[in-house]
């Protein structure tokens, strides 16, 4: 994109989080990645008893070294597990019996700015629930658990997933997230924001008579369509908060304006690209934006990229290279519109070329169609090329999926690897050392102990 700089690894976190409590504890393919400190702010009783500390949080090492799925997962001790159960309102005497440990569900929301978000839900039926978030900063290898947005007060919209951005004095980040007043009234909307100095003073306050780590602004200008707005992703850039609809447009709010209330604006995408979802006829199936669309902040700058199919005709079929194009945008902040980076726009089959030259595997394959581009934060554009199929003889087998990463200035392939069940997993990619000195290593299997062989002289009959 701005510059061509080299793209590490990269590895696809699964959304689902895995939970190991009392009596599971993690097998060895889980790696502890190891916290420089561990705070929880306005958690109530749960600081207080030091759950954290009760809590790992887990990467699971990769199968091959040629494939990046991996996963994360938290373990409980039987002190943080007892820690949840009196939170959740079960008595001391029914804290031992069997049955009634929490149901804890989680999922991977967000990772941005170097920071990874994870939303969790502990549950015990008939007793209560309570929703947390987990907050990574690989800054600093720090983790934090804040509660979720006082129900009481507010109520999200259009997504649970905070904008993680860094603070405008460059340390720590903040957290974001869209909310509204749960009664219909002037100025409903609400920004909800965790500072590194809300959650300092809810480390002293009295959650019952607070907003705990939360400040609630008032959000003013958020766009309100007729056709509902939906957040495919979110993203910060340069102090600014980003919730995008990539049939639509993006709407932002700049996190460092003062006062009790934050403005909002949007932006619709380029002229060409919105899409009217009310106008196609109910028995069309479309794939959602994400298939071939993706938005993010590189080097300072908002990037909007579209894989477009193009024109097909009788020389350029369908599924041709050379007919789809992929397009890349900069928004102008100041004049509200996208630019075309003509340097980076090409043809997918310029691309192609170059990772067959990378993987001498592609050359019997018949050329893919990228799916699901995600803009890394050096500003490679990673593509997912789905579910192979070998022009060999034989029956045709589905292979892992193919997920590469090039240079958009310099046409240049950066990184091929393979990822499985790209679809079902819905991940979230990561640099491979996202993890501060943890790096889920490929297994390895113990070295094969060779059988010897007698010489044949020593088996001749004498």
């Amino acid at each position: 994109m701005d510059a061509a700089c080299p793209s590490p690894d990269f590895m696809a976190v699964e959304y689902t989080l895995a939970a190991h409590l009392t009596g599971a504890a993690p097998g060895p393919e889980w790696v502890p990645v190891e916290c420089a400190s561990k705070e929880a702010y306005g958690c109530g009783d749960l600081g207080e008893k030091q759950f954290l500390q009760g809590l790992t949080l887990h990467v699971r090492r990769l199968e091959r070294a040629d494939l990046i799925n991996t996963s994360l997962s938290i373990a409980l001790t039987d002190e943080a597990v007892r820690s949840i159960q009196s939170e959740l309102g079960l008595p001391l005497r029914l804290q031992g019996v069997d049955g009634l440990v929490p149901d804890v569900q989680g999922s991977v929301k967000v990772a941005d700015a170097g920071v990874l978000v994870i939303c969790v839900y502990f549950n015990i039926w008939d007793f209560g629930n309570s929703t947390y978030y987990l907050v990574y900063d690989a800054a600093d290898a720090s983790l934090y658990m804040i509660p979720f947005i006082p129900a009481r007060v507010v109520e999200t919209i259009y997504t649970v997933t905070p904008v993680p951005a860094r603070a405008a004095a460059g340390q720590g980040h903040e957290l974001a997230l869209v909310a509204q007043k749960l009664w219909p009234q002037p100025e409903r909307g609400r920004l909800c924001v965790c500072t590194p100095a809300t959650r300092a003073a809810a480390s002293h306050a009295d959650p019952d008579d607070d907003d705990g780590p939360w400040e609630i602004k008032v959000h003013r200008g958020f766009p309100d369509f007729p056709q509902a707005f939906v957040v495919d992703l979110v993203f910060s850039c340069e102090g600014k908060a980003f919730w995008a609809d990539l049939s639509r447009g993006v709407a932002y709010s700049d996190l460092r304006q003062d006062g009790p209330a934050v403005d909002a604006a949007f932006v619709a995408l380029p002229d060409g690209y919105e899409i009217d979802y009310r106008s196609l006829p109910e028995d069309v199936w479309i794939d959602t934006a994400k298939v071939s669309r993706t938005m993010g902040c590189v080097q300072g700058s908002v990037k909007f990229v579209s894989i477009d199919p193009g024109v097909t005709t009788r020389r350029r079929p369908p599924g041709n290279a050379n007919a789809t194009v992929i397009k890349v945008w900069t928004l102008d902040l100041d004049r509200r519109r996208w630019e075309e980076e003509e340097g980076s726009t090409c043809a997918w089959g310029e691309l192609w070329t170059k990772a067959c030259a990378m993987d001498a595997r592609l050359r019997d394959v018949q050329p893919l169609e990228p799916q699901y581009p995600v803009l890394m934060p050096d500003g490679a554009l990673c593509l997912l090329l789905p579910k192979t199929r070998h022009r060999r003889r034989g029956p045709r087998v589905k292979k892992p999926d193919y997920i590469c990463s090039f240079d958009m200035l310099s046409k240049s392939c950066l990184c091929f690897r393979q990822v499985c069940n790209y679809h079902i997993v819905d991940p979230i990619i990561l640099p491979y050392d996202f993890f501060k000195n943890c790096y889920p290593a490929p297994k390895r299997k113990p070295p094969t102990r060779k059988r010897k062989i007698q010489s044949i002289s020593t088996q001749m009959p004498t």
